[in-house]
């Protein structure tokens, strides 16, 4: 299913970037407040934190650590909030005033929290995209020692790689001062899918070249759309909006992929070897 995701987010991004260097206003009537993309992305938000939450149930049927249901539930809360923040907490569908105090500090005069001049909710987004959508997959992906603690410690199955790649569009677009920041992580995970390709045909594992081969062309993918916002001139609200779409795609991604349990035997301990201090001697206890 992640492969599907990413790959038609990929041909909208292409496309809509298409569209922006053709048709200047008519990306900006599509990407504009209350338009197609902002609820798509405030949807995709939604959806992620009703998953978080449902996840978060069926972690604690798992008997899961109480950390791991906490963390749910905080990603679910916070997923829901983001996605109210989108559409400001539906300001224009019932006409709802702007608080004066609030104006004043606000850049687009709206009732949300994001739009504020301090910027500390986009770093907020950055840093927590970067850390759960980029390291901790990339993580998982390189190490196997690392994704089989991750998944024993949490009972959740290892975030997919390819979470980064919806990651990376979404940082080209929302903000053009990342491009150096966005290149550094596109080598790494470049980097990253060339050993596993490497391990992965070694094994005959196809679903891993797969993996790769989704992640190669999205990193390309990413550099296409750079380059393609270069083309079309100034930075503009549009692409904020498209890139905050695919911060959104990445999140619930996330969210949803937590649905899954980890395989038996990341949750089982080992059955000692024949012979080892802890394996059964066959023996009654107490002789």
């Amino acid at each position: 299913m992640y492969r599907y995701v990413i790959i038609i987010q990929l041909i909208i991004v292409l496309t809509m970037v298409a569209v922006c260097i053709a048709s200047p206003a008519r990306f900006d009537s599509l990407t504009q407040e209350d338009c197609l993309i902002e609820w798509l992305t405030a949807l995709l938000f939604i959806g992620g934190g009703v998953a978080a939450f449902f996840s978060a149930r069926k972690a604690k049927q798992r008997h899961a650590p109480w950390t791991t249901i906490g963390g749910l539930a905080l990603l679910g809360l916070a997923l829901l909030v983001v996605g109210m923040e989108e559409i400001s907490w539906g300001q224009r569908v019932f006409d709802l005033k702007t608080p004066e105090r609030l104006r004043a500090i606000n850049m687009q005069e709206e009732v949300n929290l994001h739009n504020v001049s301090t910027g500390l909710s986009q770093q907020i987004a950055i840093l927590g995209s970067f850390l759960f959508g980029i390291c901790l997959p990339a993580a998982c992906l390189l190490s196997g020692g690392v994704r089989r603690l991750y998944e024993a410690r949490t009972h959740l199955r290892a975030p997919t790689p390819l979470i980064a790649i919806a990651c990376l569009l979404g940082y080209v677009l929302c903000n053009p001062e990342w491009l150096l920041p966005t290149l550094a992580v596109g080598l790494t995970y470049a980097t990253c899918g060339a050993l596993t390709a490497t391990r992965a045909l070694s094994k005959n594992d196809d679903r891993a070249c797969g993996d790769t081969l989704i992640l190669v062309v999205g990193m390309a993918g990413s550099l296409m759309v750079q380059a393609g916002t270069d083309l079309a001139g100034p930075w503009t609200n549009g692409c904020m909006e498209l890139g905050e779409g695919c911060l959104a795609v990445a999140a619930c991604l996330l969210a949803f992929s937590t649905l899954s349990a980890p395989p038996p035997e990341a949750t089982t301990p080992a059955c000692p070897a024949p012979g080892s201090p802890g394996a059964d001697s066959g023996q009654p206890h107490g002789e």
